[in-house]
């Protein structure tokens, strides 16, 4: 079979799929549109097809996980803000993030459905796909289960961002005739649905290296193994309080994808972010984009850039993440902390704390935002061919290595073994001889240091319940926390226009 990139599939999948489901309609919308969707799958191609644009929604532009809107939520975690209204008097366009940095968002907010539609979207094309791969003809019942195995992921992938960041969420695994009410199910139950998609997906997808040869950006064993590792550690803790048993299954799941031999880290830090590695060995879940697709990445360049170098200020580090981040080659290529400002109409080099933003920002995401790296404020750019990680293998090592430690009650060999190679690529020294408590609290710093502005922080707050904890320890030059009850902010509101669609449901607390 021709070897293709995922993108190249989407710039056609698109048309078709645009004609099968109707993406951007609500929750209880009708999913059909004029084709047949029962009729249009007869071919591999035809299949094919529709699995590549079961990632449409989440990549679809400036409404889901290619740019900020999509990761509003996120902003809580004490590792990303936005424009703060200390450093400059106005955040602008800012707010709908500012709003989840302090922890006062709105059911109004303008970004919150660019974080919840494209997830349901994503959900409606994978239930189509369910629904009607049996009815390709020319393929084995395995290779069918392959390409049906995509869509699984991708609605246990959508629902376990649900879950997380609203809770109790309507389960739906066939799409619904306009009108139809579809109730809140409990958020134990979404985890169960959730658990069972992925399972059967991990039975049926191949390994990386296999869909190497022929697709680029499909899902593979490793990532679902990567995603269901990920479930069952939030399963640990909370709001479910599995516990340790959870914890031993996270361990035990990621260590099947460390054993697979697919992946590895790259020697230096800043190589994961290049996009000469697009797709590397570093990659194992990765959403794709292609600027002459049509669909470029938002997350990098112009939108991690400060205004003074003409970029939009969009995310930047907080003070007190900073700080603490430990002196080391990987902080040097995480953070861009000199800025180019015009003084005199001369354009200088200042530290951050001399800019009208006063914040470092993150150095690995720039690339492809400007021409020359000397000149950063020509030319900047929107978008790009950089993929968007969700999951490197830093993060599985990380994921083993709490999941093991919590698992057991203490850390052994393996466990350290996965956060010190971790730390060893980062140049920070190895743990060694640490209590229980002290060896969990540093594989967490250890995760949020590595996965900075990679918009995981804010789940492990959650997850861990230190929220509180870590608001308590928030720079004072931050703008102040407005919450009044911060174990409300734990969940997102759920977007007001969806409140009136659905008017059976309850929202949740706080908002």
């Amino acid at each position: 079979m021709k070897k293709q990139n995922i993108t190249q599939l989407l710039a056609f999948s698109l048309v078709i799929l645009s004609l099968i489901i109707a993406s951007c309609q609500q929750l209880n919308e009708n999913p059909l549109a004029s084709i047949n969707s029962v009729t249009y799958y007869n071919t591999e191609n035809d299949l094919i097809t529709a699995c590549a644009g079961n990632f449409y929604p989440l990549v679809k532009g400036w409404s889901g996980l290619d740019q900020t809107n999509g990761y509003c939520v996120a902003y809580g975690g004490d590792d990303v803000t936005s424009l703060s209204k200390l450093g400059t008097g106005s955040t602008g366009n800012k707010d709908k993030y500012s709003q989840f940095d302090v922890m006062n968002a709105p059911a109004t907010n303008s970004a919150i459905s660019s974080a919840w539609n494209p997830l349901w979207g994503a959900i409606r094309q994978s239930n189509d796909i369910i629904a009607n791969y049996n009815n390709v003809t020319g393929l084995s019942q395995a290779d069918k289960d392959k390409y049906a195995a995509i869509a699984y992921f991708v609605r246990g992938f959508s629902y376990f961002y649900l879950a997380r960041t609203w809770g109790d969420v309507p389960i739906i695994t066939k799409n619904l005739s306009p009108g139809t009410p579809a109730p809140r199910d409990p958020v134990a139950k979404v985890y169960d649905q959730i658990v069972s998609d992925l399972l059967w997906a991990e039975k049926n997808l191949p390994l990386k290296s296999v869909w190497g040869s022929k697709y680029y950006g499909f899902p593979s064993k490793g990532a679902c193994q990567s995603i269901l590792a990920k479930v069952y550690l939030t399963m640990a803790g909370y709001p479910l309080k599995k516990g340790a048993s959870y914890y031993a299954l996270a361990a035990n799941i990621a260590s099947k994808v460390i054993q697979s031999n697919q992946y590895d880290l790259w020697a230096n830090y800043g190589d994961a972010f290049k996009i000469a590695n697009n797709n590397g060995k570093e990659s194992v879940f990765a959403l794709q984009f292609s600027i002459a697709s049509g669909m470029g990445n938002n997350m990098y360049g112009i939108s991690a850039m400060p205004g003074e170098e003409n970029g939009w200020d969009d995310y930047m580090s907080e003070l007190a993440f900073y700080k603490n981040y430990p002196e080391s080659p990987r902080k040097r290529d995480c953070f861009y902390d000199t800025i180019w400002v015009t003084r005199n109409n001369i354009r200088v080099r200042v530290p951050y704390d001399q800019t009208l933003t006063p914040r470092p920002y993150f150095k690995k995401f720039r690339e492809g935002g400007f021409v020359n790296p000397q000149q950063p404020w020509v030319g900047t750019t929107t978008g790009g061919n950089h993929v968007q990680d969700l999951v490197r293998y830093s993060d599985v090592l990380l994921v083993f290595a709490e999941g093991r430690a919590k698992g057991l009650g203490t850390p052994n060999d393996s466990a350290y073994w996965a956060v010190n190679k971790v730390r060893t690529r980062a140049g920070l020294p190895n743990l060694v001889g640490l209590s229980a408590d002290n060896f969990n609290k540093a594989v967490v710093d250890e995760r949020a240091w590595e996965l900075a502005g990679e918009f995981h922080r804010w789940y492990d707050m959650t997850r861990l319940e230190m929220v509180e904890q870590v608001v308590a320890a928030r720079d004072p030059k931050e703008d102040p926390i407005q919450s009044k009850n911060i174990r409300n902010s734990y969940l997102a509101p759920i977007p007001s226009y969806d409140m009136l669609l659905n008017p059976q449901w309850t929202q949740n607390p706080g908002y």
